[in-house]
């Protein structure tokens, strides 16, 4: 450099500068996505499925009422997801995102504090509200940040915080229910409340609602095409449906929103009573999140598996296979009772949790184009809250009639083979 002049040492500075790969704010906005998922779904909701014994020797109840206590959950969700579908096409995702996640705090902190059945299914309902407000503009910001091509892949990256929260859950919340002896599933309740604080926190300050906020273009607008490679001709190019109301009247999207109502309904009787299912078949407290957690690490590369599959194979055939292996797990579980096909059965569901969320999200999406995405996923998440408003109170109603769970599980996996038969005709 001893012999460069100073213009010349500019320019070089320059070129390295140019050279040095940046990290594109898309990747931030994985990454929070991510850790809100991990709040919103991972914490604020799944992690009842483990504390729901405890919950009900204490308050001395109904598997019927406990699942009352899901039921409201499920409620809140589907009119969340609806509304703050449409406020996040208005206003934008970010502010939607971080006032959901302090609703889900507040819903968590009430059910740790309630003394009966009443008071948990207020708690559960207000998280309910923020679950449901949060998840759908998260299913949806891949869209503006990523192209086509690589949005499954992304949204399948942001989905697996469902999974990350089922794992920590998993090796959490046995921890938390042994520490605190009696009060143990309050003590869960708080910590869980604090944890989901932290990530409304983070998603305050670091989303964002669209690139040009950033002066950025969408990651991948540059890329080249491959010759060895040809786009999947099952991935459409996004197509824009012209009104909000025209999100309403879409038969596509009414379509793909019945699909979604069986896999709800299906996934929420294994979610809600699964804990309970193992601790009637011999497993302990300690064991059961431990499977849980197991079916959590799977559902993690689950996630970025159908992201992937998605983008390669198509969206249509990547439904239909998450639905018909999600009819496999619950049958294999409700019929197969040795401990290895419970810890198998328990993979399974894994496998198939976070595919649907991940290509339903894709496909209402580039129905409606990026403009309504977030209300088109809203509504299907709402038509899919239909079936976790039903599955707790059917399966609880079958479980008290028949006295096991293995006839509500066997119900749901017949649910989801009709979905992966509706969703075989799905136009995308």
């Amino acid at each position: 450099k001893r012999g460069m002049s100073l213009s010349e040492e500019a320019g070089q500075e320059r070129a390295n500068q140019k050279a040095a790969p940046r990290l594109h704010y898309a990747v931030i906005m994985v990454g929070v996505g991510l850790l809100c998922l991990i709040g919103s779904l991972g914490f604020s909701r799944f992690c009842y499925a483990l504390l729901l014994p405890a919950m009900q020797k204490d308050f001395q109840t109904s598997y019927t009422q406990m699942g009352s206590i899901a039921t409201a959950n499920a409620l809140a969700y589907m009119i969340s997801a609806l509304v703050c579908g449409l406020l996040t096409s208005r206003f934008g995702a970010r502010g939607v995102i971080s006032v959901s996640l302090f609703l889900c705090v507040a819903g968590l902190v009430i059910t740790g504090f309630a003394a009966g059945v009443e008071q948990a299914a207020i708690g559960q309902f207000i998280c309910g509200l923020g679950t449901g407000g949060a998840v759908g503009p998260v299913y949806s910001i891949a869209g503006p940040w990523f192209v086509a091509h690589r949005r499954g892949m992304a949204t399948g990256i942001i989905q697996m915080g469902s999974g990350a929260g089922l794992v920590l859950g998993g090796l959490l919340v046995p921890q938390l229910l042994a520490a605190g002896g009696t009060m143990g599933w309050r003590f869960a309740w708080y910590i869980l409340a604090g944890l989901v604080l932290i990530t409304a926190i983070l998603a305050t300050l670091f989303l964002s609602n669209h690139p040009s906020e950033k002066n950025l273009a969408p990651l991948g607008a540059n890329d080249q095409p491959r010759p060895d490679r040809k786009r999947p001709a099952a991935i459409a190019p996004d197509s824009s449906l012209p009104t909000l109301g025209s999100i309403y009247r879409s038969p596509r999207l009414w379509h793909v929103g019945l699909t979604f109502t069986c896999f709800g309904l299906s996934y929420v009787v294994y979610t809600i009573f699964f804990a309970a299912y193992l601790l009637s078949r011999g497993f302990s407290n300690e064991e059961a999140g431990l499977v849980w957690g197991l079916a959590g690490l799977v559902s993690v590369a689950g996630s970025v598996f159908w992201g992937w599959l998605a983008d390669r194979r198509g969206r249509r055939f990547t439904l239909v296979m998450v639905l018909l292996i999600q009819a496999v797990a619950l049958a294999e579980l409700s019929l197969l009772h040795a401990r290895p096909t419970l810890y198998f059965g328990a993979m399974l569901y894994g496998l198939a949790l976070w595919g649907m969320p991940v290509v339903i999200s894709l496909i209402a999406g580039e129905i409606a184009g990026p403009k309504f995405a977030p209300a088109a996923v809203g509504l299907v998440i709402v038509l899919f809250s239909v079936g976790q408003v039903i599955g707790p109170l059917l399966a609880g109603w079958l479980k008290d009639t028949s006295g096991s769970l293995e006839l509500p599980l066997l119900v749901a996996s017949a649910i989801a083979g009709f979905g992966a038969i509706l969703g075989r005709f799905i136009r995308v």
